[in-house]
């Protein structure tokens, strides 16, 4: 299992330098969502008439997958995109059925940058493999 963790890894950070050198440090980009919903706010909701989707999703990310699946939830702002996305990740069939589960927040303008090192900073809290000196020295070349 820590060899899997390892390649995992090894794979993200590899896939970040690839997609750096593609798109450079200082690119902004913007995401659709304006409105910023709090963690605690979204635990606390029930998702009303999108229960089916939910369902759908859910299947989709348990199901049998090609090596590279994305599920996409796309839709006009204050539909419940979020939280929708938030409650299948929260699912217990979802933790369940993955060892390695991150969640990033983007906001109106963001970095690839610094979004690729808040997933891999989640991610190497679940398996210890970047410990903090090392995450440090990765600010650096920020």
């Amino acid at each position: 299992m820590d060899t899997t963790k390892k390649q995992v890894m090894e794979i993200l950070s590899h896939e970040a330098d690839q997609i750096l050198e593609i798109y450079g440090d200082s690119l902004i980009a913007t995401s659709s969502t304006s409105y910023p919903m709090l963690t605690d706010q979204l635990e606390n909701d029930t998702v009303q008439g999108l229960d089916d989707d939910l369902q759908i999703i859910i299947k989709r990310l348990t199901g049998p997958l090609s090596d590279l699946d994305v599920v996409t939830v796309s839709g006009m702002g204050g539909i419940g995109k979020t939280k929708l996305a938030r409650k299948a990740y929260d699912h217990l069939i979802i933790r369940y059925h993955f060892d390695i589960l991150a969640w990033v927040t983007i906001s109106q303008e963001f970095q690839y940058r610094n979004v690729l090192f808040k997933a891999l900073h989640c991610i190497s809290k679940k398996t210890d493999i970047v410990d903090a000196e090392n995450y440090d020295k990765m600010d650096d070349y920020s």
